[in-house]
């Protein structure tokens, strides 16, 4: 599969985003499908390719000098830095690009980490290396404040993890959070940017007032002061998202420059991965979630 999938890279063939006319004889049929990250892994030649969302790496690849924290860091590991561009294609012919003999560690701007090495053990050795290098020490996380219940209805309820409820406690990583949309899979789970409600305002009103505007209804609101509000109908991978929006802000540098997600990328990242066989494949796993507890 590799072979043939790699000469695909190579020449620039759209068909090998889903991988599926790659896949060995008779494979092709089964329900399960390749990953959108499938090209990713074939062009880092290494027998094993961890590729994960690590927020502590995420933290540092939104920062605008993050090529040059990558090679303070990380530049004995063999790490590279690849700046941000749409998952697929475009990003496995930008890591072949860059890529040298030595390399075994890739920061992918706004996005997460490779990590590739001859065994998984040494593989995840690494991985937890890098990450251990690039975490900060995290400041103790405030969770909601009493006056969140109040905000909420039938159709939002507190948001769970302390750090999200954070964002909205913490004046400067709010101002952060409503700048824009820091990593691709927020804008695929919980849609661009970071929704904000007004003094006094109720989530339902929150959620009816920005989709007005935007025509879609947010999964996240943050009222600040008090915590974050998430959608009751909000899926797994929603809620996960919002968990790891407060857990990357709460590793970010606040002298550092950062960079969002323009609003050009937020609309590619929106629009292009559901055209993608093996994105619709992975959106249907993520299923809403069912009853108060789930």
């Amino acid at each position: 599969m590799r072979r043939g999938l790699l000469k695909a890279v190579e020449h620039g063939d759209p068909a090998c985003e889903s991988a599926l006319a790659h896949m060995p004889q008779g494979e092709s049929e089964s329900l399960l499908r390749p990953s959108i990250e499938t090209t990713l892994h074939t062009v880092i030649p290494a027998p094993v390719v961890i590729h994960t969302h690590c927020v502590a790496t995420i933290a540092t690849a939104m920062r605008a000098d993050a090529a040059g924290a990558t090679a303070s860091r990380l530049g004995d590991l063999g790490a590279i830095h690849v700046p941000h561009v749409k998952p697929g294609l475009a990003l496995a012919q930008a890591i072949r690009a860059r890529r040298r003999p030595e390399t075994r560690v890739v920061v992918l701007g706004s996005h997460g980490l490779i990590a590739c090495g001859e065994t998984c053990a040494g593989a995840e050795a690494l991985l937890r290396e890098v990450s251990r290098r690039l975490e900060p020490e995290v400041p103790a996380q405030d969770g909601a404040a009493p006056g969140l219940a109040a905000m909420l209805d039938p159709a939002h309820r507190a948001a769970p993890g302390d750090a999200v409820h954070a964002l909205a406690r913490d004046p400067a990583r709010l101002a952060v959070a409503r700048r824009g949309s820091w990593c691709p899979d927020h804008v695929i789970f919980l849609g661009p940017a970071v929704a904000v409600a007004q003094p006094g305002e109720t989530a339902a009103a929150a959620s009816a007032r920005i989709a007005a505007a935007s025509g879609r209804a947010p999964a996240l609101i943050l009222p600040p002061g008090l915590g974050a509000a998430i959608r009751a109908d909000a899926s797994p991978g929603a809620r996960a998202l919002a968990q790891c929006l407060g857990d990357v802000l709460a590793r970010m540098d606040p002298a550092a420059p950062l960079v969002a997600l323009t609003a050009a990328q937020e609309a590619a990242q929106k629009a292009a991965p559901m055209d993608w066989d093996a994105e619709k494949y992975r959106q249907s796993l993520d299923i809403a979630p069912v009853g108060p507890g789930a």
